[in-house]
């Protein structure tokens, strides 16, 4: 598993891009900060990063909307333990 401060936004984007979910992003406060929003039938991935002096790409949060149930927090990249993550979420294996 790569440290936390390694940059897997990368990772994220191909799973994206593997699985068919259309991408959009936005980059604010002079790109310190960048929002990916991802959508596929009906759902919507928001993740949020964060550009640092120690680190190019640092995973801050990131949300699941879909219809008629409530958001979801997801708060890894990577998976590891059963806990929700990007790469579960955008490989369509997470149990939802």
């Amino acid at each position: 598993m790569p440290a936390p401060h390694t940059d897997r936004r990368p990772d994220v984007l191909q799973w994206a891009s593997e699985h068919r979910w259309e991408h959009d992003e936005a980059t604010f406060d002079d790109g310190q900060i960048i929002r990916d929003e991802f959508r596929k039938e009906g759902m919507v991935v928001r993740a949020v990063w964060l550009h640092t002096p120690y680190s190019d790409a640092m995973w801050a949060r990131g949300l699941l909307e879909r219809p008629m149930r409530a958001p979801m927090t997801i708060p890894r990249v990577a998976r590891s333990t059963s806990r929700a993550s990007l790469e579960a979420v955008l490989s369509g294996t997470l149990g939802m």
